[in-house]
């Protein structure tokens, strides 16, 4: 059995200079969340 140590130490940071928010089929975005990410739009550029 690999050691728990192992498995974990290599940690790596995977990188989205673009990201996208895409809802999942069939799931309603719920309003707080829509009022959060119409409030975040931009704030990283």
């Amino acid at each position: 059995m690999a050691d728990v140590q192992t498995l974990f130490s290599h940690y790596r940071q995977v990188k989205n200079p673009n990201p996208v928010f895409t809802p999942r089929e069939g799931k309603k975005t719920l309003p707080f969340c829509r009022k959060l990410m119409a409030k975040a739009e931009g704030f990283t550029s």
